[in-house]
């Protein structure tokens, strides 16, 4: 996560201002057949905003954006792109202040979708070391949160992995795998179509270590815009067994995935995550060995 704006000072240009949508909002999380989590809706532009307003800096110009959507409990923006002179860096912060960055690159796509920030307002910052050209990036859409991404609802036959260590049930050696692989385990925000989405994934390793590999679900992600727009959360728990405090160790890491794999009749498809997975994430070895019957199994993953 970044700490701060390249320019901080500068006021942001009210770029998007859209009140609240007219359709009923969703009152809870919504769970579509097959498992995935809808929790946002798309509220594309009539005619996508120019982003023009380019003020020189250190190293670079920056053009600064406020991007609003009434009642929504927090924000993403879908950035359109041209002609872009190469790599840019964008960084925005919600009404919770914490500044969010990501890298995008125009050669994996016309499109970039900004990290989830609290709220409804998303101060975002794009920085490039080139002058664009106009209309180079234009806002095209807003993501709208009617719920938020760390919704929790679990079943009551599940345990969190902070309490694993005090489980009578578990031997040790469970509770000390479930400590390690959760580091594995993260929570996927992405758009398919119109909606916005929640999944969990698994970082996986792989022979092109430390290349970013993502494990995840067919009915989740299946094609190329969805995997486009992923985010990534990670580390998001609770600092004590059924405790409310979440840990100041959760990250968020942007920039979206490559499509790799996908097959519906396995439920499976794998990601290549454009940035780098956090520090203190761990690799999941894997077995492509068929399980046995009556085998025990432990499943990790993000409430529902």
């Amino acid at each position: 996560m970044a700490n701060t704006f390249h320019a901080p000072r500068l006021a942001p240009v009210d770029a998007v201002a859209l009140a609240a949508p007219a359709e009923k909002a969703l009152s809870a999380a919504e769970e579509e057949p097959g498992g995935r989590i809808r929790i946002a809706t798309v509220r594309s532009l009539p005619k996508a905003a120019s982003v023009d307003a380019w003020t020189q800096v250190s190293g670079g110009f920056v053009a600064r954006l406020r991007a609003a959507s009434d009642e929504a409990l927090g924000l993403r923006v879908r950035l359109d792109l041209a002609s872009v002179p190469g790599a840019m860096e964008v960084r925005v912060q919600g009404n919770d202040g914490r500044i969010e960055a990501m890298p995008f690159d125009p050669t994996l796509g016309p499109e970039a979708w900004t990290p989830w920030t609290e709220g409804p307002v998303q101060v975002i910052e794009i920085f490039s070391a080139v002058l664009p050209s106009a209309a180079a990036v234009r806002i095209g859409a807003v993501l709208h949160f009617t719920d938020s991404p760390f919704t929790k609802a679990a079943g009551t036959c599940t345990l969190p992995t902070m309490c694993a260590p005090a489980d009578a049930s578990l031997a040790s050696g469970v509770a000390a795998a479930i400590g390690e692989r959760k580091k594995s385990v993260m929570r996927i925000s992405f758009v398919d179509g119109g909606s916005g989405f929640l999944c969990s994934g698994t970082l996986i390793n792989t022979e092109k270590f430390p290349a970013a590999y993502l494990l995840t679900a067919s009915h989740c992600i299946n094609n190329v815009a969805a995997a486009t727009s992923v985010t990534t959360m990670w580390f998001y728990e609770s600092t004590a067994c059924d405790g409310t405090v979440v840990s100041p160790a959760s990250v968020q890491v942007a920039g979206g995935s490559q499509l790799v794999f996908n097959n519906a009749n396995v439920d499976s498809t794998l990601l290549l995550m454009n940035s780098p997975a956090p520090a203190g994430a761990v690799y999941s070895g894997w077995n492509a060995a068929r399980l046995a019957s009556g085998d025990a199994i432990v499943s990790i993953s993000h409430p529902k």
